[in-house]
């Protein structure tokens, strides 16, 4: 059993590491207005998941804010976040957000492939304080998160990370974001194999994020560049089949660039209603330019009183072709 819990480990590890990259889950997005435009917007607000966005977005605050989004995905996966802000008068504001990704009723088989008769829940996510306060018309903000993940109920991690923003508004139509995510970020996993007790870490990579957003007319206009660093590290790559032993690969230090557009259109010119079309296209990590993903979707905004609601939904083509639902969202503000 312990064998299998390890290779369930490796598992998991390895295509974060060679295919993909630590902390895979949070790069997805964490609401379906960011999805919808490729997660280019890191300079404009983003009702509802603005410290997610960019903690120095929530000195832009005007009212009290709550998000909340839901990701279904097949064989009881899915993704869920939830942020609450507030403003701190007069130029600043604070928020508490909580990110999850994972599966539900997991359950175990042995190497021969018969159930173990057991079933556990694997998952990863953060609890976040954020904090943004302005001067002018340059914002800044700092993300502070408590990470876990946790695979079995015996096979857990957790670790600190942080996120600087920075938000600078040129005029009323134009904005510039900044973002640097994931500073010093890790896993620290701790387990037990073969009487043995082995520690790792697992180094989430650093993100640079810089981003513009335009306002023509009925068209907001998002561009954004995002540079992802890994650092170098041994990584878990199997157990040796003649002495039993974990053996590691090496990771060397690695930037790559992803190139993310966005473009919503507000309809309240040609309708009696105001509805928001929004599309997105973004750059896999990849030298080639010909692996892009397209995203779009819709939101619909609702005032009652003193209170805005926003329904918003995404969907990609890449979700589409592996036959996954689309994400669904709602924020709420009021005074």
């Amino acid at each position: 059993m312990k064998k299998i819990i390890l290779l369930l480990f490796i598992c998991i590890c390895y295509p974060y590491f060679g295919g993909g990259y630590a902390g895979a889950p949070f790069r997805f997005g964490s609401n379906a207005r960011a999805v919808s435009l490729s997660n280019s917007v890191v300079s404009t607000l983003n009702n509802g998941f603005n410290a997610i966005t960019n903690p120095a977005l929530l000195s832009q605050l005007k009212k009290t804010e709550f998000g909340a989004s839901l990701f279904p995905m097949s064989m009881d996966r899915s993704i869920q976040s939830f942020s609450f802000s507030r403003r701190l008068p007069p130029t600043a504001g604070v928020a508490i957000s909580l990110f999850r990704s994972g599966i539900d009723n997991n359950y175990g088989y042995d190497n021969t492939g018969e159930s173990t008769g057991l079933s556990y829940n694997s998952w990863e996510g953060y609890a976040m304080l954020s904090f943004g306060t302005t001067f002018n018309k340059l914002s800044i903000g700092v993300n502070i998160k408590s990470l876990n993940n946790s695979l079995t109920n015996s096979v857990k991690a957790s670790g600190l990370g942080f996120d600087i923003g920075a938000f600078y508004k040129i005029n009323n139509n134009n904005n510039i974001g900044f973002m640097i995510t994931n500073v010093s970020g890790s896993y620290k996993w701790n387990f037990n194999y073969d009487n043995s007790k082995y520690q790792y870490e697992e180094k989430l990579p650093t993100i640079l994020s810089i981003g513009s957003s335009s306002l023509v007319n009925s068209f907001l206009v998002l561009s954004q560049v995002d540079f992802i660093v890994l650092n170098k590290s041994d990584t878990p790559s199997e157990v040796n089949s003649i002495t039993d032993e974990i053996e590691y690969f090496q990771l060397e230090d690695k930037t790559e660039s992803k190139i993310r557009l966005g473009l919503e259109y507000d309809m309240s010119d040609i309708l009696s209603k105001s509805i928001l079309l929004r599309f997105g296209m973004n750059q896999k990590y990849s030298d080639n330019f010909k692996d892009y993903n397209v995203t779009m979707g819709f939101g619909i905004p609702f005032i009652i009183d003193n209170i805005k609601l926003d329904f918003d939904y995404a969907i990609s083509l890449n979700m589409m072709n592996d036959n996954l639902d689309g994400l669904f969202s709602i924020s709420i503000l009021y005074d």
